[in-house]
C-alpha cells in the first residue's frame, strides 16, 4: 500500500488537533483540517540512492529526526523502507511505544500531517493494554521532542501540549452509523497483530461498556503474512522477502526463478481459517451474551483481508472506511475534548 495523503477541507479553527493510530502493520493519521496519512509501521537507516531521481517520489519518505543531545538520524520509512531498506525495523512487541519504530514513525505522521504546526494528540491502545499502558504512553509522548524534516522539507519542531490515549475499537465506535436504539451494539477492530472488541448496552438514551465484552484476542493479519511465508517456503525453499508479500496478498501471484507462482487457491483458503479462528475466539470471550447482540461493527484494516469474517459473526456490518476508523473516532474525541467550535469541525468531516 503507497503512502496516501488527501486534502478534504481547510478551515480556521483555535486549536491543532492531530489522531495518530500507530499501528503494528500501517500507522494512520488525520488532522481536524482534513488531510489523511498512512504508511507501513517500518523503517530503516537512509542509504544513497543513485537512481533516486528515476523515481516518481511517491514509494515511502526519507526522514530526518534530530532530539536534543543525540546525533541526526536519517531513515527511510513506510514503503521506501520495505523496497529499499537494509536492516528493517518493524515490532511486535506489546509494549511498543519503547520500541523504536513507534516515535519514528509517529513522528513521521505528525510531519506529514501538520507541517507548520503542534498542539494536541490523539492516539490509541489495544483494548487490554490500554488499563496498564495508557499513563506511560501519555508520558513518553509527552516527552518526545525532535525537529523532523520528512522527503527534503524544512525542520519541524515536534512537541505536544496535551495527549489523549483512547481505546482500539472504542474509537472506532465513535464513527459507526445507524446504532441501534437499544440493545448490544459491538465493534471488532481486525489489526495486524491484535484484535479489539469493544461492546455497549445502550437504551434509555444512554450507554455503558458491557466490560466482558471489552478484549483483545492475540489474533490478526500477521498470521496471515506467517501462512503464506510458510506455504512459499514449502513450494520453493526459500523465504518469501517482506517487499514481495503485499504483492502476493493483493494479486496471489509473484514470479519466482522464470515462472509465475498462483498462491491465490492458497491464501483464500488461509483467510478463511483465520476470520474462523478470530470469529471463535471472540465468541467465546462473549460467551452467551454473544446471541443477544444486535449488531457487531467490523473495522480496521484486516478487515478487508479477511471477506469471510462478516459473515462467522452475527448482525455484522463493515464499517465506513475501515482502516480509517479508529483514527477518525479517535479525531473526533479529541476535537469534542479540545475545540470550540467542535460542532462545525465534526460536521464538516461528517463525523
Amino acid at each position: 500500500m503507497n503512502s496516501q495523503e488527501a486534502q478534504i477541507c481547510h478551515f480556521p479553527q483555535k486549536e491543532h488537533v492531530l489522531a495518530v493510530d500507530v499501528g503494528y502493520g500501517y500507522t494512520k493519521a488525520v488532522s481536524a483540517q482534513g488531510k489523511r496519512i498512512c504508511f507501513p509501521s517500518i523503517f530503516s537507516s537512509a542509504r544513497d540512492l543513485p537512481l533516486a531521481e528515476l523515481s516518481d517520489g511517491r514509494t515511502g519518505h526519507t526522514v530526518t529526526i534530530q532530539r536534543e543531545g543525540l546525533q541526526t538520524e536519517h531513515y527511510f520509512v513506510g514503503d521506501l523502507a520495505v523496497k529499499e531498506g537494509r536492516s528493517v525495523q518493524y515490532t511486535l512487541d506489546d509494549v511498543k511505544h519503547k520500541h523504536p519504530v513507534h516515535d519514528v514513525v509517529l513522528l513521521t505522521a505528525v510531519a506529514l500531517l501538520e507541517p507548520k504546526a503542534n498542539g494536541k494528540l490523539m492516539v490509541g491502545l489495544p483494548v487490554d493494554y490500554y488499563r496498564e499502558q495508557g499513563q506511560s504512553l501519555t508520558h513518553h509522548i509527552q516527552n518526545l521532542s525532535a525537529m523532523v524534516s520528512v522527503n527534503g522539507g524544512p525542520e519541524t519542531k515536534i512537541h505536544f501540549d496535551d495527549v489523549m490515549v483512547y481505546p482500539q475499537g472504542a474509537g472506532a465506535l465513535l464513527v459507526a452509523t445507524d446504532m441501534p436504539v437499544e440493545g448490544i451494539a459491538a465493534l471488532v477492530d481486525v489489526g495486524h497483530k491484535t484484535t479489539d472488541c469493544v461492546a455497549l448496552e445502550l437504551g434509555n438514551g444512554t450507554s455503558r461498556p458491557v466490560q466482558s465484552m471489552c478484549i483483545s484476542v492475540e489474533a490478526g493479519i500477521v498470521h496471515l503474512h506467517q501462512a503464506l511465508a510458510e506455504e512459499f517456503i514449502k513450494l520453493t525453499g526459500t523465504r518469501l522477502p517482506a517487499v514481495y508479500t503485499e504483492q502476493v496478498l493483493r494479486t496471489g501471484r509473484v514470479w519466482f526463478r522464470g515462472r509465475e507462482l498462483d498462491l491465490s487457491l492458497f491464501l483464500t483458503e488461509a483467510r478463511k481459517v483465520i476470520a474462523r479462528s478470530i470469529a471463535d475466539r471472540i465468541l467465546a470471550a462473549w460467551g452467551d451474551r454473544a446471541d443477544f447482540v444486535c449488531r457487531v461493527y467490523l473495522a480496521g484494516g484486516g478487515v478487508l483481508e479477511l471477506p469471510e469474517l462478516h459473515k462467522m459473526l452475527p448482525g455484522a456490518v463493515v464499517i465506513t472506511d475501515p482502516q480509517f476508523s479508529n483514527a477518525l473516532g479517535f479525531l473526533k474525541a479529541g476535537v469534542i475534548k479540545w475545540c470550540d467550535d467542535a460542532n462545525s469541525i465534526l460536521a464538516r468531516h461528517k463525523l
